[in-house]
């Protein structure tokens, strides 16, 4: 008795097997497939821009426009006035004043002491590793 339920369990677990891997069997023949079809457009790509850097002999950071900086999206007449007052600003941050550009205006806040500006400004502090 114990042998045929041994058997009849190998026999179930075999058929089961067996109709498993019949229905994973498309499934993985796709995507050998994919993976043949990604390695090749990978190594086609990659020859197409050997071949256009080779040819056409680019060389991107030449190109001026590699030279130029986005100050930020302000217009001519908030940049001039901000140009201007850069002068200004150099000026209070000689004095020990704590001065700063806030759009087209200058900021300036006298004389703050090392304890003020702890407090005030306390992302500002160093931290040291422990």
């Amino acid at each position: 008795m114990q042998k045929q339920t041994i058997e009849l369990k190998e026999s179930i677990t075999n058929s089961v097997i067996e109709k498993m891997e019949e229905k994973l069997k498309p499934v993985i023949e796709e995507n050998k497939n994919l993976k043949e079809r990604e390695e090749s457009t990978s190594g086609l790509i990659q020859e197409a821009t050997e071949i256009f850097n080779k040819d056409i002999n680019i060389n991107i950071e030449d190109y001026e426009i590699n030279t130029i900086y986005r100050i930020e999206d302000y217009t001519k007449e908030v940049l001039e006035k901000r140009k201007l007052l850069q002068t200004r600003l150099k000026e209070e941050r000689m004095k020990g004043n704590f001065a700063y550009l806030k759009y087209d205006k200058l900021v300036v806040e006298n004389n703050i002491t090392k304890e003020k500006e702890k407090e005030k400004y306390p992302h500002r502090r160093k931290q040291h590793p422990s």
